[in-house]
């Protein structure tokens, strides 16, 4: 069972420990220590005036899907940036109390279901994600035709018997098939082949991106 590590930080908070960068960055390596792959901290300098100019000092990443930068502007995907990554931090430097906001976003070529807890402290923004979805999206036009019909049968939770009695094909077929369709996807198994097919249909939801549910529980000081 994954650690849920927003908890924590809060404590820290709470209790002054957060007071300068080399104590943030203290815990940030503590954090670091439990036993979680999907989590990441960063620490961002929020002094600039132009919030594309906000600076990474530091970071904890167990996942990688936005890639390293050194500046917000500097990332490629800058509709993300600016949805999902300024605007809830701004809203947290404005009432200066600690926030998790529950998110869906497509990123780049990934699909993410997260948690974000954001605190402010001083001209210094800790940032902290705990992911419970985190599949790479592939499109209609990376994948043929019968390849899409497949992996849109698994996802609805189809075995490879039922979807040759489906689609008039051997199970033999459909069974190579989606071993073909795994190595292509990078699925380790079926159930992966399936849970990157329900990211794809995800992606198709209000237009190709996902709804934003931002706001969710406040943590206090």
């Amino acid at each position: 069972m994954r650690k849920n590590l927003i908890p924590l930080l809060l404590q820290e908070h709470a209790a002054g420990q957060l007071d300068s960068l080399a104590n943030i960055q203290r815990i940030g390596s503590k954090l670091a220590l439990e036993e979680s792959a999907h989590h990441n901290l960063w620490i961002t300098d929020t002094s600039p005036a132009d919030p594309l100019d906000f600076r990474s000092l530091g970071s904890i990443e167990t996942m990688n899907v936005r890639g390293s930068l050194e500046r917000l502007r500097d990332y490629p995907d800058q509709p993300f940036i600016a949805r999902d990554v300024i605007r809830p931090m701004l809203d947290v430097m404005a009432s200066r109390t600690p926030t998790v906001f529950h998110l869906k976003a497509t990123i780049q070529d990934h699909v993410a279901v997260y948690d974000k807890l954001i605190i402010q402290v001083g001209s210094l923004n800790v940032t902290l994600v705990q992911a419970y979805l985190v599949l790479r999206v592939f499109t209609e036009e990376q994948l043929a035709p019968r390849e899409e019909q497949l992996l849109d049968l698994l996802a609805s939770g189809y075995s490879a018997k039922e979807i040759g009695l489906l689609t008039k094909v051997s199970f033999r077929t459909i069974e190579t098939q989606i071993a073909q369709l795994r190595e292509k996807i990078g699925a380790r198994n079926t159930a992966h082949a399936a849970a990157i097919g329900t990211a794809r249909r995800l992606t198709r939801t209000d237009g190709g991106r996902l709804d934003r549910a931002a706001g969710g529980g406040r943590g206090g000081t």
